[in-house]
């Protein structure tokens, strides 16, 4: 084995260029796609089935109607008898020609969470195996990120991954991972670079100012069509009211932590890692924060990080 690979899980993060959603919704403002309440209400969901079937055309480079009239949506629960014990539901899960479609908004900056979608992959493809005489017939997924955030150095805006060894030589195509990257696209249009149909659709999606869009939509009713139903659904009192539940609620979360974090760091370390901080980062651990985050914050190297896991 080459120990000098670059393992990109590993890359530093860089959130340049990355859409950061308002703190508060009035009902004035737009709501980008990359907010999870968003996300929800416009693509999990039956009566918006289009908006799927265009990214997933334009990925697959097959014909919007061939892939609007075949996709079907699953439950996005997955199971309580497997790895997730609390029966974790992923943002959405679609089936097109026995292939799984699992599509992520990844909208922090959390390594965690990009190893999380390659255990929902891997617990998809057990889940939707059936069992016949010569065994079990396996569907494959195909796991499609999209990231609201870079890796440094990587200037890439869709990237394919798979099983492969160190050759090249693929070991199973059942599972598959499309990481795309928000970021790089709005950086070529904010650099008034040409934007191929699923690059302006995700910048339709995302951006708050309507200026500048209407050329990128022109022509394109998906695109128009989803500009207007979005900016509806901003304006929707009970949408609204869900947004800032979720901000609010995810606030006192981070708040509630930065105060643990402090008073973790304030006991310090002596000759190790004393009882309460190790409650702290064991916590941190279970909560599958990114390990550089962990690292940074408790002060502590890989080894020593690695050593706590071990024990958990």
């Amino acid at each position: 084995m080459n120990n000098k690979e670059e393992v990109v899980l590993k890359k530093e993060v860089v959130t340049e260029y990355a859409y950061i959603p308002p703190e508060k919704a009035d009902g004035k403002v737009f709501l980008p796609a990359v907010n999870a309440v968003m996300f929800e209400v416009m693509f999990n969901n039956t009566k918006r089935k289009k908006y799927v079937a265009f990214i997933l055309s334009e990925i697959l480079k097959r014909p919007f109607k061939e892939i609007y009239d075949n996709l079907e949506f699953e439950k996005d629960k997955l199971d309580k008898d497997n790895y997730f014990e609390k029966g974790e539901t992923v943002d959405l899960i679609c089936k097109l020609d026995d292939i799984i479609y699992n599509v992520e908004m990844n909208s922090n900056p959390n390594i965690s969470a990009l190893i999380r979608n390659i255990v929902y992959a891997t617990t998809i493809l057990k889940q939707k195996s059936k069992k016949n005489d010569r065994g079990y017939n396996y569907n494959d997924v195909i796991s499609i990120n999209l990231n609201n955030f870079s890796f440094k150095g990587d200037d890439r805006v869709m990237v394919d991954y798979a099983l492969r060894d160190a050759l090249g030589e693929m070991l199973t195509d059942k599972i598959k991972i499309v990481y795309i990257t928000l970021p790089k696209i709005r950086e070529k249009y904010y650099n008034k670079e040409e934007l191929s149909p699923l690059e302006k659709f995700l910048v339709v999606i995302n951006e708050g100012n309507r200026d500048g869009l209407e050329e990128i939509m022109k022509e394109n009713k998906i695109m128009e069509d989803y500009r207007r139903d979005a900016e509806r659904a901003s304006s929707d009192e009970e949408i609204v009211g869900l947004y800032n539940k979720k901000e609010d609620e995810e606030r006192i979360h981070l708040n509630e932590l930065d105060r643990k974090y402090e008073e973790g760091i304030k006991d310090g370390f002596e000759s190790g890692i004393k009882e309460g901080k190790l409650d702290m980062l064991k916590n941190m651990i279970q909560k599958k924060l990114d390990d550089k985050y962990i690292m940074s914050i408790a002060e502590i190297n890989e080894e020593e990080l690695n050593k706590i896991k071990g024990d958990i």
